[in-house]
C-alpha cells in the first residue's frame, strides 16, 4: 500500500517505548554520547512482526533511534529557538537546530548498543549506552548505524562549532551517608552501586543541565549566585546541588521514587 503524498497528515504507531532514568525534561543531556554511564533501554511492542523485523540488528554496534518529543509542551511549533549552545542569546530557525519545538516533534539519536534481549518477556529489549531521552518516550523506528554512509568527516558544523563546555562537579562531605542502609538494594533501583550513581550524577551536572536563560541569569562564574540551589530527578533519586566557587556541589541525594527500577517485563 502506498501513501498519498498530497495528504496533509500521516498517522504512525509507536513500535516501542524508552525506559530511562530521566522522568522529566530537566536534567536530560542534549546529546546521548555525553553521558556514557547512563543506560537507556527500549522495550519493543510484544508483536511477532516487530520481533521478526529486528532480526539482524544484533550484528550492528550502533543504532539510530527515531522518537517523538512527547513532552515538548507546545501546542504549536516555534519557527525560531534560542539554542543552549549559543547561550540562549541568539535565535536560530528551529529546523536548523535539535530543538523539540519543530513542525513535527520528531527526534533522532545514535547510540552504542550494549545488549539485545530477544527472549525478554513482553517484547524485545535493547540496552543502549548513554541517554538523551525522557522516560516513556515513544519510539517510531530504529535503524542500523552504517559508518560509511552515516559519518561525514568533512561536514560543516555551522553555528555549533564551539566545543561543548564541561564544568567541575563536587560532592559535599557526608553525601551518601544516608545510603549505607540502601547499598545492598541499590540494583533494585537501577543502580549498581553508589559509585556508579555518583558517576551518572557527575556526567549530567558537568554539562550544566539548567535551561539557557538560567545559565545566563544565574551564571556559575558570578559570585552573587554563590549558594543558589537546584535539583533534578535521576531514576529513583532526587539530586540537590548548589553553585559553589565556580563548580556544582551536590549536597543531598534523596530516594524519591521507590517504584522506579530496571525495566520490568509485563
Amino acid at each position: 500500500m502506498s501513501l498519498d503524498s498530497s495528504s496533509e497528515s500521516f498517522v504512525f504507531q509507536k513500535i516501542g517505548e524508552v525506559h530511562s532514568p530521566f522522568p522529566s525534561k530537566f536534567g536530560v543531556p542534549r546529546q546521548p554520547n555525553l553521558t556514557p554511564s547512563i543506560v537507556t533501554k527500549i522495550k519493543f511492542k510484544d508483536d511477532f512482526r516487530i520481533q521478526t523485523a529486528l532480526k539482524g540488528m544484533e550484528a550492528f554496534s550502533h543504532i539510530w533511534v527515531i522518537f517523538v518529543f512527547h513532552k515538548h509542551g507546545a501546542k504549536d511549533w516555534k519557527a525560531t529557538v534560542r539554542p543552549p549552545r549559543l547561550g540562549g542569546s541568539q535565535k536560530m530557525g528551529s529546523l536548523a537546530s535539535r530543538s523539540p519545538h519543530r513542525p513535527n516533534p520528531i527526534g533522532m539519536s545514535v547510540f552504542p548498543v550494549l545488549a539485545w534481549n530477544f527472549e525478554a518477556k513482553g517484547g524485545v529489549e535493547v540496552s543502549l549506552e548513554g541517554g538523551d531521552l525522557v522516560n516513556g518516550t515513544p519510539v517510531l523506528d530504529v535503524k542500523p548505524y552504517i559508518s560509511y554512509t552515516d559519518s561525514v568527516e568533512e561536514a560543516s558544523l555551522g553555528w555549533a562549532q564551539k566545543p561543548i563546555e564541561k564544568f567541575e562537579v563536587r560532592f559535599a562531605d557526608g553525601v551518601g551517608e544516608n545510603f549505607k542502609s540502601l547499598l545492598s538494594s541499590l540494583p533494585q533501583y537501577g543502580v549498581e552501586s553508589f559509585d556508579s550513581l555518583r558517576e551518572q550524577i557527575s556526567e549530567v551536572l558537568s554539562l550544566d543541565p539548567r535551561p539557557a536563560f538560567q545559565k545566563t541569569k544565574n551564571a556559575l562564574s558570578e559570585s552573587s549566585n554563590e549558594g543558589r540551589v537546584y535539583g533534578f530527578d535521576l531514576g529513583a533519586f532526587d539530586v540537590h546541588y548548589r553553585l559553589s566557587q565556580g563548580a556544582f556541589e551536590v549536597f543531598e541525594i534523596v530516594l524519591k521514587d521507590e517504584s522506579f527500577g530496571p525495566v520490568k517485563s509485563k
